[in-house]
């Protein structure tokens, strides 16, 4: 019964304040990567791929490989639809900003049992700041790609993940310091025409080339055949001209 009153009590919160954000389904869990991709993250590692210019400070993003189709969405001319890789370290005082509104909401709505209205408990403090980190990630993600002229698909189309456990992280870190997280998502930019060319695209190029037909052959012989000859002669002699050499 405790831990369902402690959900009561956080969801009330969270319904109060509640970011919104269309990369990251609001207050779901943000996924951890399997821990092979965890060691390539410890070691600093990044993808290959092209690197996308970031205006936005402390952000590395990269295009990888070809495009890609996703069902339902429509790309405009010039655009096509990449996975990208990106990495961030988001400042201290942006963290602290988002804590300091989520308190502020909490103070108004929270009611847990056994504390003051208002009051939040040290045991829900960690998914406060959960809560923070999350909307910290969902808006530097998508200010840095606004930046970077790069549009992330909508909701599931995007397949956003972040690749360092953020429940683990939000039990230590102290809002108000930076921290860096790295992430893999599906967006759209704009980019010369070979790369925008898609598997559809490439599809119409395909054609199959369709060869003449002997009478085709036959037919524009006769026409230069006949531009070849003097100008002087009636419609009649060329016609009869024509005729003649379609036979022979």
């Amino acid at each position: 019964m405790a831990r369902l009153l402690l959900a009561l009590s956080l969801l009330s919160v969270v319904q109060a304040w509640a970011p919104s954000s269309p990369l990251l389904p609001a207050r779901a869990d943000l996924r951890a990567a399997a821990s092979e991709v965890q060691e390539v993250i410890e070691r600093g590692e990044k993808p290959s791929g092209v690197a996308v210019p970031c205006p936005t400070e402390d952000v590395e993003i990269v295009r990888l490989g070809e495009p890609i189709s996703v069902e339902d969405v429509t790309c405009e001319d010039g655009e096509a639809i990449f996975e990208y890789w990106m990495r961030m370290t988001v400042q201290g005082e942006q963290t602290q900003e988002y804590f300091s509104k989520l308190m502020k909401e909490a103070k108004k709505n929270a009611n847990f049992p056994g504390f003051k209205k208002g009051q939040i408990p040290p045991y829900a403090r960690p998914q406060m700041v959960y809560f923070c980190l999350e909307e910290a990630i969902n808006t530097g993600m998508l200010n840095a790609l606004d930046s970077a002229s790069v549009k992330p698909l909508e909701g599931e189309n995007a397949k956003a993940e972040i690749l360092e456990d953020i429940k683990a992280l939000s039990k230590t870190y102290k809002p108000g310091s930076p921290f860096t997280f790295t992430a893999e998502l599906r967006a759209m930019q704009a980019v010369d025409g070979a790369a925008a060319l898609s598997v559809s695209d490439a599809a119409v190029m395909d054609t199959e080339v369709v060869e003449p037909t002997e009478e085709d052959v036959a037919s524009t012989k006769v026409r230069e055949a006949i531009a070849s000859l003097d100008s002087s002669l009636t419609k009649d002699e060329l016609a009869e001209i024509a005729k003649a050499l379609k036979q022979a």
